[in-house]
């Protein structure tokens, strides 16, 4: 990343929103991707390793109700990625399971998530099998990790401050 070698996977990405790395979905050992598209709400999924438009494939619309959403890996255990998402008008945090992420997969996994932000997937942190979740209180700056698959409060462990 230090701005040597760079190819151009894409154009028009800034009419996208949401975007997020959810693993392999299409079973063919390629990392894919998800985003939303900012004017109708339409959610995409990009096949790699070149997310190109010509591997987009439509599979969901109404997504524009969330301001985030971010790939965790797989919290139910079926081996694929899911995703979490949080809603704007109540701060609830969403999982769904891939990977399709329809609406029948929606489990509602917490509320006042519209307190945090920079919301990441980093993998499993510790090392109890589940993937966790790194989010940032905006209000006092604390970095805390939640312990997957449900990220409850009782689960939040304060890692850091001044972020």
């Amino acid at each position: 990343y230090a701005g040597g070698t760079r190819t151009k996977i894409g154009s028009n990405w800034d009419s996208m929103h949401g975007i997020a790395s959810v693993g392999d979905l299409t079973g063919d050992g390629k990392g894919d991707i998800i985003a939303v598209e900012s004017a109708t709400g339409d959610l995409y999924r990009y096949s790699g390793p070149n997310f190109t438009g010509g591997s987009a494939v439509k599979i969901g619309t109404g997504w524009n109700v969330y301001d985030t959403l971010v790939g965790v890996g797989d919290l139910t255990g079926d081996g694929k990625g899911d995703i979490v998402a949080v809603e704007t008008a109540t701060g609830d945090l969403y999982r769904y399971s891939g990977p399709s992420f329809n609406g029948g997969s929606r489990v509602k996994i917490g509320t006042n998530w519209n307190s945090m932000v920079n919301l990441t997937g980093p993998g499993d942190l510790n090392k109890d099998g589940v993937p966790d979740l790194l989010a940032v209180n905006s209000s006092t700056g604390y970095l805390f990790r939640y312990s997957g698959p449900d990220f409850a409060g009782g689960a939040a462990v304060k890692i850091g401050t001044k972020w």
